[in-house]
């Protein structure tokens, strides 16, 4: 299919040529990729959980999170800049081959590999992709290169859940039971899938993602399961209370945006919780008013990064992609731009604008675009609704 999105293509070859470069630089020059091909990058996490599974030490992930550190600093030296391992041992079984690569083409491979899988999910939701559409995904795709993050697969698999749950459902059901392995972005699937009665969707995403934890206990052991429940699962939740700096500038929650602007974590985070109550509730509105799948694919998404106070700039993959299309499908027939247009080009803009207007001017934009974006789009579903005939 993308052999019918040419501007997609475009954008994927623009963006894989920059990790290239960077590549080819970081070979030939003493610096001049770093800042890309760097081990101050989030794709360090991936890299060392590979080579721990391949080495035989994968419990060291879950041990706590001085055990990890110390086997970061074993490998990229006592200056290693802090990270901290997050993920469930299921999202171990999709990484471990990048430990079997140098750390600088094993980071050039996943960024164009997922890259290509990403732009091909936009193209299952989209059919078409205008050159217009295809450009907003740009601020996507540079943040998630920067940031050397996971957030092109994810994207494609939130996509891949939502654009074949009609035409394949057993591949969708696949892809959402791969996005387990981060949570916190799938919590609504749930109630849109029971909504919409895609009871194969529902059987696929169950059975994949008790594979998923079945063959990851397998493979590394039950200790890994309890050894995530028990140390990393505590240690996210401190972080999510006590980092601040550059973490919360990607923050892109309510919760996030509270804490930049210096409230404690004790208080944002009720704060949140009434908020998200709120969206719920909106998001329940929203599934009887969308007029179609496409409507309810947008809400789902805009809700569930509104409701959840762990997510980050680099998560935004579909959303940017939903967002540029559901702006394209409300353009004039002049070439004036209306305002709802112009809001949900600015939506699909977020992983520039959140980082950018956080960082310089200490503000989050991104609950407050969100709530805008769902609210006009549940008064023009109500609006609709009324305007039409009754049966």
């Amino acid at each position: 299919m993308l052999t019918r999105n040419a501007p997609l293509l475009l954008v994927g070859a623009g963006a894989g040529c920059v990790v290239l470069a960077a590549l080819l630089l970081n070979w030939l020059g003493p610096s001049g990729g770093d800042w890309i091909i760097s081990t101050d990058r989030d794709f360090a996490n991936y890299w060392i959980a590979s080579r721990l599974i391949l080495s035989g030490d994968v419990l060291d992930l879950f041990r706590g999170h001085e055990v990890y550190f110390a086997q970061m600093q074993a490998v990229f030296g006592p200056d290693a800049p802090w990270r901290s391992w997050s993920y469930p041992p299921s999202y171990l079984l999709l990484m471990w081959p990048l430990g079997l690569m140098p750390y600088s083409l094993s980071l050039a491979v996943f960024l164009v590999v997922t890259l290509i899988v990403y732009l091909h999910a936009v193209s299952v939701v989209a059919g078409r992709v205008e050159a217009n559409v295809a450009l907003f995904l740009v601020p996507f795709i540079c943040a998630n290169i920067i940031y050397a993050q996971n957030g092109f697969l994810i994207g494609a698999l939130m996509l891949y859940g939502l654009g074949l749950r009609d035409s394949r459902p057993w591949l969708a059901g696949l892809a959402i039971g791969l996005l387990t392995i981060k949570p916190q972005l799938g919590l609504l699937l749930p109630l849109l899938l029971l909504y919409e009665r895609r009871w194969i969707v529902i059987l696929s995403a169950s059975m994949t993602a008790a594979a998923l934890v079945l063959i990851s206990s397998l493979v590394f052991g039950i200790e890994a399961w309890t050894g995530y429940i028990t140390e990393t699962i505590p240690y996210q939740a401190f972080v999510m209370r006590e980092l601040g700096g550059s973490f919360l500038q990607l923050l892109l929650s309510l919760y996030g945006a509270l804490r930049l602007e210096g409230v404690d974590a004790a208080v944002a985070l009720p704060i949140h919780i009434g908020f998200a109550i709120v969206v719920l509730a909106a998001y329940g509105l929203s599934l009887f008013l969308a007029p179609d799948k496409d409507a309810r694919s947008l809400c789902l998404v805009i809700a569930s990064l509104l409701i959840t106070p762990y997510s980050l700039s680099y998560d935004l993959g579909a959303l940017s992609a939903l967002a540029a299309l559901w702006a394209w499908r409300l353009r004039r027939p002049t070439s004036s731009m209306g305002p709802q247009q112009l809001l949900f080009y600015l939506i699909a803009m977020l992983p520039l604008l959140q980082w950018s207007l956080a960082a310089n001017l200490g503000l989050s934009v991104t609950p407050i675009l969100l709530s805008i974006g769902l609210g006009l789009l549940l008064f023009e579903f109500r609006t609709r609704q009324s305007a039409s005939p009754s049966t």
